[in-house]
């Protein structure tokens, strides 16, 4: 996306800094300044942990899928209904390889543990984040520097 001119950038910072880097901003896509580092920070890893429950939820019925009988082809396809943006992924959910790495797997548990730190709490417990992270903890020392997609091993055992 950045190559394509089509990123969506989120920048915080003094409004002079981001003014001055504005040129190349928007070389590189959309941006929005959306206040401090703090705003910045918050806005990525919600984005990130919501990649990551995204992209577990759809491993883990991908293979639900081929284990009642579906192909893998058909069960990628009605996840994919539901998550189109898993499509830009798909060669790790078809039994493909686990490539180009876009996100490592490694990193994906990093800012899943991130978002843990900075949203769950007692006052808002996030369990559904808590298990997501568990799925890639699981197959990180096997597959933490492939593509994030790797996580569907985690399902496949």
């Amino acid at each position: 996306m950045l190559e394509a001119g089509k990123a969506l950038l989120l920048v915080g910072g003094p409004a002079e800094a981001v003014e001055q880097c504005r040129p190349v901003l928007e070389a590189l896509g959309q941006f929005r300044n959306v206040g401090t580092y703090r705003r910045a920070a918050a806005m990525k890893l919600m984005n990130n942990t919501m990649l990551a429950i995204t992209s577990a939820a759809g491993a883990e019925m991908v293979e639900a899928g081929v284990r009642s009988g579906l192909t893998r082809e058909e069960s990628f396809e009605w996840v994919v209904r539901h998550a189109p943006y898993l499509e830009t992924r798909k060669s790790g959910y078809l039994g493909g390889t686990y490539a180009p790495v876009t996100f490592a797997l490694k990193d994906m548990l990093k800012d899943v543990d991130l978002g843990l730190a900075l949203f769950d709490g007692p006052d808002y417990p996030m369990p559904i984040v808590a298990e997501v992270r568990k799925a890639f903890a699981e197959v990180v020392d096997a597959h933490g520097e492939e593509e994030l997609t790797a996580v569907i091993e985690r399902y496949k055992s």
